[in-house]
């Protein structure tokens, strides 16, 4: 069933006669490195930019979530401070419903402006008696 060209030069033999660790023929292959470098490149690139996203995501979000549980109360707390401390009794008072270190702070500006309005009473009181 081979060509015939093959049978007269290797003759009818399974294998055509060929011995073991005899070689018949080499075949040599390149590949040019330079489309594999170049999606591996493509690939690095691609990956590095997601990441870098991902991060800048991920600080904005931290950094809005600071500022919105954080500066954002202690601020309000701070003008309202100011505001007493400037005399202004009227200044609206900080109401917060959380447990934590902010929410116990309001807590304890508003007992230290209570103490303070009836301190000012009783000087006014004391005051108006002498």
């Amino acid at each position: 069933m081979a060509p015939r060209t093959l049978v007269d030069k290797y003759g009818p033999a399974n294998g055509f006669g060929w011995q073991l660790g005899e070689i018949v023929g080499a075949q040599l292959v390149s590949v040019p490195m330079t489309v594999p470098m170049a999606r591996a490149h493509d690939a690095w690139a691609l990956f590095m930019g997601m990441l870098s996203g991902v991060f800048a995501l991920i600080a904005t979000v931290l950094n809005l979530m600071l500022w919105w549980l954080v500066i954002r109360p202690v601020a309000r707390l701070s003008h309202i401070a100011d505001r007493v401390s400037l005399g202004e009794m009227s200044a609206p008072a900080f109401n917060t419903s959380t447990r934590d270190e902010i929410g116990r702070l309001a807590a304890s500006f508003t007992r230290m402006r209570k103490s303070m309005v009836q301190a000012l009473r009783l000087l006014e009181r004391e005051t108006v008696a002498a």
